[in-house]
């Protein structure tokens, strides 16, 4: 298995245990503990880098989103942006 078909099905069983998120942040969660997981650094540049190798998409976007994971919802671009209340996320982890 490739590690893009690895990231697609990583994504799908965050989406199976966090039904309650968004398909973003589904998409944005699996991003970020996927390229922890493989780079084995918690660094936002690095994980960008990583996933920029694995989803052929620019490093600066990438590394944008995964900044913008963790800004509250009036501090992030665009429209239709909101922030996510971990504690929504406790149950879910918990019962996994």
């Amino acid at each position: 298995m490739s590690r893009q078909g690895g990231l697609s099905e990583w994504t799908h069983e965050l989406s199976n245990r966090m039904p309650h998120l968004s398909k973003p942040q589904v998409a944005i969660l699996a991003m970020w503990s996927y390229g922890i997981a493989l780079t084995k650094s918690c660094g936002r540049r690095t994980v960008a880098t990583l996933l920029t190798l694995l989803l052929h998409q620019n490093v600066n976007a990438i590394e944008q989103r995964l900044q913008e994971w963790c800004c509250d919802a009036q501090d992030k671009s665009g429209k239709h942006r909101r922030a996510l209340d971990v504690t929504t996320c406790f149950a879910p982890l918990v019962a996994w």
